[in-house]
């Protein structure tokens, strides 16, 4: 702002003064100078901010995570447990030997109940079958659908048979969208007398996990393996070399199904379905080794150890669409397409097919309930509670997640911070001998700042030299005003008194005199004794009037009177005033018949009483009644005795 304003100021007048301090030099980009950036203080400006950006690109989503923690949205264990399930009663997709019964005649058969604090689901364990019949079991799938979610659940006893294939899971469909169009999440499942659970993905073509690995990813035994041999990590449920519908599945713990975890009095599984950052995880926890944040009601995923199964949803290898409205489904069948092909390897001493030994061994079954102690849904804390699920039917594509994670503005935050040190790194290799940018502005405001000094002094310098000029201008004149005034006073010239109303009678009175006794000073001074006195106002002193006349006459100053006072000579011989030209001059006024005369050499003596009236110029009398003052002036001296100390007339 201080280089604006003097811009504008003292444009004119540095181009008159001197063009190389214009005010285009403030700058030395515009003189073909190329500005670099080698600063110092700008190397390290632009090192503090790429490091902050880069820091914010790399730890914002961190901590946006770690501050978007989960809430509970739903705790499903309680007497109502049922009332937000529904009972499948169809035929069972799998080709299992069982029959999914309606609530009422599961309730009647005692195959369900709920309290406050668990919930039991069984299957029948006292009917001997035969034919095409399959053992009664009970399926319950969620009246609500998910789009994402935390998902705990809490068992103290796992179902467990030979030819038993329970299952926890998730899946979507619709009319519109038949399975697996919109992803399945098998959370748990288990076949025969397995020891260990297995998390499972099926979905459509184009989703597969190859860059997945154990112990790098995940914590659990291994991969479950293809037909080949080798893991199966194609999620397609016609992926090539896998068995049909395998799907991509992880081998949890050993310990986490079977008689294992129900002597150990059950455990805990939490399985996390996000979308948003790109992952499905799953933690198994053994009974008493929970994260005491689980165990009070919030969760921090992030903080816990590494998840007994994970799978990425990155669009490169599996894009999140693969998965949406997804329903929670509790089931028990029996041997179908899983339970028949591992039958006989998992359970060789039955000595029959799965199918046999299900409908005639009922007895078997009595291990194979579910009993749950928890069953909670958590949801993000930035998430609209409200949109945690919906009846069936409802789209969520019409709700709108927050953006969260590694998105664009986290990349953005990368560029910016990795251009800032690319920055740093082309300024530190720029040649040392330029200038820079920022020095040369700084440069040219320390010429602007100096240049106003500068201005600023010599304007007091011309303003100094205006008032001296001026002053002694002023002493000039009246000192040469002093100089014609001591002129004219001292008989070089007298100053011409301007009366209109008398020039005429003056003009004609004064060729009668000159033709009878030649000019004369005193006569011009008495001619002129009603004057205006044209001298310096400086040097004139106003007598107060005594009478009509006075008010008339004017005063000088005591040093031009004394000057002239003391060289007059007035001429010999002088002859007296005569009556007529007192009249003509004066009228008829008594005080004016007669002049006095004083002889040559007689100036400054006294002279006689008897001497007549007239104009005298003479020393102020101390009994006039006037203030008393230094000087000459002209007074009337009335009829009579004329004053000793007078010196001249």
């Amino acid at each position: 702002s201080c280089k604006k304003s003097l811009m504008e100021k003292t444009w004119n007048w540095r181009e008159e003064t001197d063009a190389s301090l214009s005010p285009k030099s403030y700058h030395g980009g515009r003189d073909g100078v190329k500005p670099s950036w080698n600063s110092p203080g700008l190397c390290f400006f632009a090192f503090v901010l790429g490091g902050a950006l880069l820091i914010c690109a790399v730890f914002a989503p961190r901590a946006a995570a770690s501050t978007d923690i989960y809430v509970i949205r739903h705790s499903f264990v309680g007497d109502d447990f049922f009332t937000h399930w529904s009972f499948y009663d169809g035929p069972d997709p799998t080709h299992g030997t069982v029959e999914f019964v309606t609530f009422e005649e599961a309730s009647g058969r005692g195959l369900i109940s709920a309290a406050f604090d668990r919930v039991y689901m069984g299957v029948d364990a006292t009917e001997v079958l035969s034919g095409s019949q399959g053992r009664k079991a009970v399926r319950l799938e969620s009246n609500e659908w998910f789009k994402d979610g935390l998902f705990i659940i809490e068992l103290d006893h796992a179902p467990i048979a030979c030819g038993a294939w329970p299952a926890f899971w998730m899946y979507g469909e619709d009319s519109q969208h038949a399975w697996p169009r919109w992803g399945e999440y098998d959370i748990l499942e288990a076949v025969h007398n397995q020891t260990y659970a297995t998390t499972t993905l099926h979905t459509r073509s184009n989703c597969d996990q190859r860059d997945v690995n154990k112990d790098l990813d995940f914590s659990g035994s291994a991969w479950a393996g293809n037909e080949q041999g080798g893991p199966a990590k194609n999620c397609w449920v016609h992926a090539p070399r896998e068995y049909e519908n395998q799907g991509c599945g992880q081998k949890q713990p050993q310990g986490s199904w079977g008689t294992a975890l129900n002597q150990a009095g059950g455990g805990t599984w939490a399985a996390e379905w996000d979308p948003d950052r790109r992952k499905i995880r799953t933690w198994f926890f053994r009974k008493g080794q929970e994260p005491a944040d689980l165990l009070s009601k919030r969760p921090n995923p992030d903080t816990w150890e590494m998840p007994t199964s994970f799978f990425t949803l990155h669009s490169k290898y599996c894009s999140p669409e693969h998965f949406k409205h997804m329903r929670l489904v509790f089931d028990t069948t029996f041997c179908g397409d899983y339970g028949d092909a591992t039958f006989s390897s998992s359970c060789p001493a039955t000595g029959m097919s799965c199918k046999d030994y299900v409908q005639k061994n009922p007895h078997v079954f009595s291990e194979a309930y579910w009993s749950i102690r928890t069953l909670d849904v958590y949801r993000r804390s930035s998430e609209q509670p409200g949109v945690l699920s919906a009846p069936v039917g409802v789209n969520y594509e019409q709700v709108k997640r927050p953006s969260s994670g590694w998105t664009f503005s986290g990349l953005l935050l990368i560029s910016l911070g990795m251009t800032g040190m690319i920055g740093i790194c082309y300024a530190m290799l720029k040649k040392a001998d330029e200038t820079s940018m920022l020095d040369q502005e700084m440069q040219g405001l320390s010429s602007c700042m100096e240049d106003l000094r500068e201005m600023d002094v010599e304007t007091k310098v011309d303003q100094t030299r205006r008032w001296f000029s001026e002053t002694f201008s002023g002493l000039v004149e009246n000192l040469s005003g002093l100089v014609e005034n001591l002129s004219e006073v001292t008989g070089m010239r007298r100053p011409e008194a301007v009366h209109p109303q008398r020039t005429q009678r003056i003009e004609l009175e004064e060729s009668h005199q000159q033709a009878a006794m030649g000019s004369h000073p005193t006569r011009q001074l008495e001619r002129n004794f009603g004057s205006q006195d044209r001298m310096n106002s400086g040097n004139l002193v106003r007598p107060p009037p005594t009478t009509s006349f006075m008010s008339r006459a004017s005063a000088v100053t005591s040093q031009a009177w004394s000057s002239v006072m003391g060289r007059y000579q007035p001429p010999a011989g002088r002859a007296p005033s005569t009556n007529s030209l007192a009249n003509s001059q004066f009228g008829s006024h008594p005080s004016m018949q007669s002049y006095m005369h004083i002889p040559q050499g007689t100036q400054g003596s006294p002279v006689a009483a008897s001497s007549p009236k007239g104009w005298n110029y003479q020393r102020q009398p101390s009994n006039t009644g006037v203030a008393a003052s230094s000087g000459w002036q002209l007074t009337l001296s009335p009829t009579g005795t004329r004053p000793l100390y007078q010196t001249a007339t």
